[in-house]
C-alpha cells in the first residue's frame, strides 16, 4: 500500500469560481480624522510657534526712524512612529492542497498578504478611536457628555447649536476654523431619521423626497467634511457580529489645515509645522497628525517550527495628537 500524502489523505473540491465572500476591512475613518505628515525618521520634535503673527502692534513709523522688530519663539513636542507588524500564514498542508488547482496558490497568498495589510491598518484604527475618545487629550472646555434630553436623537435636541458655538469656542482658542465634523455610525442614522432636520434641508437645499445623504448633513452643520464613523471589529475570527469601533460619538476638529485651506479661504492658518529633517517643511493646526512612515513587507519565508510559509507585513503609521485646543468631542450623543 503506497504511503499516505497530502494528496491522497485530503479531499479537494474543485472550486468553481474565483468568487469569494469577503470579510475585509474598506475604510478607515482616522485617515481622514488625524493631518497626515510623511515622515523619514523615527522619532523627533514638533515644531509649536508662539502667536507673534496675531499681536496688535502700531507699526506706523516712529519720528527716531525706528523699525519695529518681531522675533518669534517656539516649543516643541516630542513625537515617535511605533512599528507594527503580522504576518499572514499557510499552512504546509493548504499550499499543498492548493497545488491541484492551477492558480490557486498565487491567489492564496495574494489574499494572505492583504488580509494582513488590511488587520494591520485596522490595529491603527482601534488605536486612533481610543487616542480620540481620551478625555485627557482634550482641554477642560473640550468635552461634553450630552444629557439625557439634550442627545441627538431627541426632537427637542439642537445640534447644530452645539456643533456651532463649539466651532466658535475653538477658532478664538486657536485662531484656526474647524472644518471636519466626524459622527458615529448610530449618530448619523439618528440624524437622517430626524423629520426637522429633513424638513431644514428641504427648505434650506430645495430637495425632494428623497433621503438625506452626508452632504445634507454636512450643509446642515456648515462644515466642509463630514467622516462617517463606519469602522468594525470582531472579537475573534468566528465572531457572527461586529461590533462598532468608534460608538455613539461626534467630534469637531481641524484636520489638514494648511497651504491647502489658506488657498482655498476657510480660516486663518496658526503656525504648528511637523519638522523632518531639520526642515519646517508644511503648517497644520490639526488636533492630530498622522506620522506615516513607509510600509512595507518582508520576503516570504517557511518556517518549519510552524510548518508554514509566513508572508509578513509591516507599517510605521502613527496617531499621534498635537493639540488639546483644536478639537471638541461629544459623548453619548444618542440614548442607548
Amino acid at each position: 500500500m503506497a504511503p499516505l500524502t497530502a494528496h491522497t489523505a485530503h479531499v479537494v473540491d474543485e472550486v468553481l469560481t474565483p468568487i469569494v465572500q469577503d470579510y475585509m476591512p474598506k475604510k478607515f475613518a482616522w485617515m481622514d480624522i488625524f493631518t497626515p505628515v510623511v515622515c523619514r525618521l523615527v522619532d523627533g520634535k514638533v515644531v509649536v510657534e508662539d502667536r507673534s503673527a496675531f499681536v496688535k502692534r502700531d507699526l506706523r513709523r516712529s519720528d527716531d526712524g525706528k523699525v519695529a522688530e518681531l522675533e518669534t519663539t517656539f516649543s516643541t513636542l516630542d513625537v515617535a512612529l511605533e512599528q507594527r507588524s503580522i504576518a499572514g500564514k499557510i499552512s504546509r498542508i493548504v499550499q499543498q492542497q492548493s497545488a491541484r488547482i492551477p492558480g490557486a496558490m498565487m491567489r492564496r497568498e495574494r489574499r494572505v498578504a492583504q488580509t494582513a495589510t488590511a488587520n494591520l491598518l485596522l490595529q491603527v484604527e482601534i488605536e486612533a478611536s481610543e487616542i480620540l475618545t481620551d478625555t485627557s487629550n482634550y482641554d477642560d472646555a473640550g468635552v461634553t457628555a450630552l444629557a439625557d434630553d439634550a442627545r441627538w436623537d431627541v426632537a427637542a435636541a439642537d445640534p447644530r447649536r452645539f456643533v456651532l458655538e463649539e466651532r466658535d469656542a475653538i477658532y478664538l482658542r486657536t485662531g484656526a476654523w474647524p472644518n471636519t465634523l466626524a459622527l458615529g455610525h448610530k449618530v448619523i442614522t439618528a440624524l437622517l431619521l430626524r423629520e426637522d432636520i429633513r424638513e431644514d434641508a428641504r427648505q434650506v437645499r430645495n430637495l425632494a423626497e428623497r433621503p438625506l445623504s452626508l452632504g445634507d448633513l454636512s450643509h446642515y452643520f456648515d462644515v466642509e467634511k463630514i467622516v462617517p464613523l463606519r469602522g468594525l471589529f470582531a472579537d475573534a475570527a468566528s465572531d457572527k457580529k461586529f461590533q462598532l469601533i468608534w460608538g455613539d460619538i461626534a467630534w469637531l476638529g481641524c484636520v489638514d489645515q494648511g497651504e491647502s485651506q489658506a488657498a482655498g479661504g476657510g480660516g486663518e492658518v496658526s503656525g504648528m509645522a511637523p519638522v523632518m529633517d531639520d526642515l519646517d517643511t508644511s503648517q497644520t493646526w490639526g488636533a492630530g497628525l498622522r506620522l506615516e512612515g513607509y510600509p512595507y513587507s518582508d520576503p516570504a519565508h517557511y518556517d518549519p517550527m510552524r510548518t508554514s510559509w509566513l508572508y509578513p507585513v509591516h507599517t510605521y503609521d502613527t496617531p499621534h495628537v498635537i493639540s488639546k485646543a483644536a478639537a471638541h468631542l461629544w459623548t453619548s450623543v444618542i440614548t442607548p
